[in-house]
């Protein structure tokens, strides 16, 4: 079930030949790249997913430490990129 499926910062992935880890992945995100390009806030992409601002901040500065799929898609899905552009060392 898609629901209960949680990124956690247990896991480790390999990325270039080092470890990296997944809350260093969360980190390495490019919302505020789209959000720019957009001429968008994350006060508006916040009200879009009728989540509040610092939810969107939280995860634009990396400092979420999990992340479920079924939020990374709705940011997705409002931003009409793929999870794999937004977060693109998630999948390496």
């Amino acid at each position: 079930m898609l629901a209960g499926l949680i990124l956690s910062s247990v896991e480790v992935f390999s990325y270039g030949g080092e470890a990296m880890d997944l809350e260093d992945k969360l980190k390495d995100n490019k919302i505020q790249y789209i959000l720019d390009k957009r001429d968008m806030s994350q006060k508006d992409l916040a009200a879009t997913l009728g989540w509040w601002p610092s939810d969107i901040s939280d995860i634009v500065n990396g400092k979420v430490k999990r992340l479920t799929l079924i939020r990374a898609s709705m940011i997705s899905v409002a931003l009409g990129y793929s999870v794999e552009y937004i977060w693109p060392t998630l999948f390496k």
